[in-house]
């Protein structure tokens, strides 16, 4: 693994440890309603945020493995769904969700902007990324407001994530 690489997988290992330590002690110290929904509200947040970044990298891999060659010799002539399944041992289903919504995240700003500031989850963006595509980026609706970051509602997000504006 490159050096650059390296401090990389040490910065999210640290980090990530260091948010589900957060996360343990304040299971074990309890609090109040307010208390407890606030810290959920930031750790969903970040979890949206992490897991707009793995999509990116999961886009980036499927593109470094279809520059590879035809071969497919660098994910042993697996797709980059089923090597990722392979490899990192998670649901085939799920495998290929990701890759799809890596590929087609590009083509929808507004609803990737929306995951990557965490107001949307990836089931959320994934949903969307597909109410998109039937209705040609023209799906609007009014009737769900979401809260997140800054524990107040974003006004209109559907609308604007799945209008691609």
């Amino acid at each position: 693994m490159e050096a650059g690489f390296a401090e990389l997988t040490r910065l999210v290992e640290t980090g990530c440890q260091q948010a589900v330590a957060a996360l343990r002690a304040a299971a074990a110290r309890g609090g109040s309603v307010d208390e407890l929904t606030g810290l959920l509200r930031v750790a969903f947040c970040q979890r949206n945020q992490l897991d707009a970044a793995l999509s990116g990298v999961i886009a980036e891999l499927d593109r470094a493995a279809a520059a590879a060659g035809p071969d497919g010799e660098a994910t042993s002539g697996l797709s980059c769904a089923s090597w990722l399944a392979h490899t990192l041992h998670i649901n085939p289903g799920v495998a290929h969700a990701q890759v799809r919504l890596a590929r087609q995240l590009p083509s929808l700003p507004a609803t990737s902007e929306a995951f990557e500031r965490g107001d949307l989850s990836a089931q959320h963006a994934w949903w969307w990324r597909g109410r998109s595509s039937r209705s040609g980026g023209a799906v609007a609706t009014s009737r769900w407001r979401r809260t997140c970051c800054s524990g107040k509602p974003s006004s209109g997000i559907l609308a604007t994530c799945s209008a691609g504006a």
